[in-house]
C-alpha cells in the first residue's frame, strides 16, 4: 500500500474539487465520474489518469523531469548558459494574482475567466509569420492548471537555477551568473495527452534593470524529437 495525493479535475464546471489522501494499491487507477479527470501526485509531479471511459488499465504519460529541461531550454533558444533561472516555479497563485475587484476570487477562477479564454480564442500569435493563431489542445490547458497548483524546486545540471530569496533583488541574484542575459522564472508544464504538445509560461527581468521585463506563455510542439516555439501571447511588460 502506498499513500498518493490526488486532484480532481472537474472540466464541466472548470473547477478544482479539494485534494484528499487515498491509501491506494500500487498500480490502481482510480475512476472518476463521466465529467471528471484525476491526477496524481508522484515526485512532485502530477500525473494524469486515463479519462473515464477509457480502459482503466491505459496508464497516464508521464513526463520526466529531462523533458521539462529540454522545454525550458528551447525556450530560451541557445543562451541557457548565461540565463539566470529561479529555483521554485511559479504556480497558479502567483501567475493569476489579482487585487482591487478580482482580489475574491480564487487563482483557479481568474485562470478560467481571465488567463485561458484568450488562449483558446484567439490564441496564440504564431513565432513563424506573426499572423497564424495557434490554438492549445483542452487536455494540454487542463494539464497546465493542475500542474501549477503548487511550486516545485527544479533541479538541472543544464541550467544555471538561482533561489532569488536568498539575494537583496532579481539582479543582484544575475550578479552570480557571468555575462548573464536575464533573470527567468518558469512556471511548471501542461502537456498534451500525447506528449507532443507544451504549454509553459515565463517571467523575464533584464539583467541590470528593475523595469524592462516581461510575461509570455510559450506553445511549443514537439518535432523529429525536438521541441520548437509554434506561437506566444504576452501577459505583462513593464
Amino acid at each position: 500500500m502506498v499513500n498518493q495525493r490526488y486532484y480532481v479535475l472537474n472540466t464541466s464546471r472548470a473547477q478544482i474539487e479539494p485534494p484528499f489522501s487515498r491509501q491506494t494499491p500500487n498500480n490502481n487507477v482510480m475512476h472518476a465520474k463521466p465529467d471528471l479527470r484525476v491526477f496524481f501526485e508522484m515526485d512532485d509531479r502530477w500525473f494524469r489518469l486515463g479519462d473515464h471511459g477509457r480502459s482503466p488499465n491505459r496508464m497516464p504519460i508521464l513526463i520526466d523531469a529531462s523533458t521539462d529541461t529540454s522545454v525550458y531550454i528551447s525556450v530560451l533558444e541557445g543562451s541557457q548558459e548565461t540565463a539566470c533561472v529561479h529555483q521554485h516555479t511559479a504556480s497558479i497563485s502567483e501567475l493569476c494574482h489579482a487585487e482591487g475587484r478580482l482580489a475574491a476570487l480564487t487563482p483557479e477562477e481568474i485562470w478560467h475567466q481571465y488567463f485561458r479564454p484568450p488562449l483558446e480564442d484567439p490564441g496564440l500569435l504564431s513565432e513563424s509569420d506573426f499572423e497564424t493563431r495557434h490554438f492549445p489542445s483542452s487536455a494540454t490547458l487542463d494539464s497546465f492548471l493542475v500542474a501549477n497548483l503548487h511550486s516545485v524546486c527544479l533541479s538541472s545540471d543544464d541550467l544555471f537555477l538561482v533561489d532569488t530569496a536568498k539575494f537583496d533583488s532579481k539582479q543582484h541574484a544575475c550578479s552570480t551568473l557571468a555575462n548573464c542575459s536575464g533573470w527567468w522564472r518558469f512556471s511548471r508544464i501542461g502537456y498534451s495527452e500525447d506528449g507532443t504538445e507544451a504549454i509553459v509560461h515565463t517571467d523575464y527581468d533584464h539583467p541590470k534593470y528593475g523595469l524592462m521585463g516581461m510575461g509570455y506563455f510559450h506553445l511549443l510542439a514537439l518535432v523529429n524529437g525536438n521541441w520548437s516555439i509554434l506561437a506566444r501571447d504576452m501577459t505583462w511588460i513593464s
